[in-house]
């Protein structure tokens, strides 16, 4: 897959979650989507679709990419007010962005943060 198809996969699977939240979309624009969903966001859209496999699979990328982000989604942190400006790749900043992003989705989603906190207490 190209760098520019799975841009647009990303955008997409991004894009359809936030059409499906049952709030207002917690995204933005698609051209201004954070590098940082592009891991995490399949793995709520396999949730969705009941690929309970596919969605380990693609947690453990995600973890491996950035391990912090599952404590901000199932409420272990709590985010902090002032988002910040920029990130590193694995940073604790990139897990607040990624998690600013995608949290309204997976609360809109039954069972998928008790999903994660139970998959991540495995991981351990």
């Amino acid at each position: 897959m190209t760098i520019v198809n799975f841009v647009i996969f990303v955008s997409a699977a991004v894009g359809r979650l936030a059409r499906e939240a049952s709030s207002p979309p917690a995204f933005p624009a698609a051209p201004a989507i954070r590098f940082t969903t592009n891991r995490d966001a399949p793995v709520l859209l396999a949730l969705r679709a009941e690929d309970r496999r596919g969605a380990r699979r693609l947690l453990r990328g995600a973890l491996k990419s950035n391990r912090r982000v599952p404590a901000y989604l199932t409420g272990q942190k709590e985010l902090p007010e002032i988002l910040p400006l920029d990130f590193a790749i694995g940073s604790i900043e990139e897990a607040v962005l990624c998690a600013h992003d995608l949290l309204d989705p997976w609360l809109a989603t039954p069972g998928a943060v008790e999903w994660l906190r139970a998959e991540t207490r495995k991981a351990r």
